[in-house]
């Protein structure tokens, strides 16, 4: 079985060497998620319009802060255990947001514990 796996993937090899380049180079970005990663990257220039964008980008590229996901549900405690467990999987903080405090103060310190951007809907 091991034997047959090696073939597969020397096979695999070589076909590859036989794709032009252009191809190989697509299917590489692809694999490697990186033209999402430019797509968002992108999006935060334009968005933050820093003074200066390639301090902006290594800071973004080298940061260690996680991903921001947003669940909004009508059923909280289906929204909490959504949270748990996307906060989980990704290892992040999670921020609740209650209909019984002031909502506007709860986003204005969550976003000055984050990045997180608000948009008005």
């Amino acid at each position: 079985f091991k034997l047959a796996s090696m073939m597969d993937n020397k096979q695999k090899e070589q076909s590859q060497n036989k794709m032009p380049i252009a191809q190989q180079a697509s299917e590489y970005l692809e694999q490697h998620q990186i033209y999402p990663l430019f797509q968002s990257l992108m999006s935060s220039l334009a968005i933050n319009r820093p003074s200066d964008p390639t301090k902006f980008l290594i800071q973004t590229l080298t940061s260690e802060d996680p991903c921001k996901i947003v669940v909004i549900s009508n059923a909280p405690s289906l929204s909490e255990k959504c949270a748990q467990i996307l906060s989980s999987h990704f290892k992040t903080k999670i921020h609740s947001i209650s209909k019984e405090n002031d909502i506007d103060s709860q986003f204005k310190v969550l976003q000055s514990e984050t990045n997180f951007i608000l948009n008005n809907y």
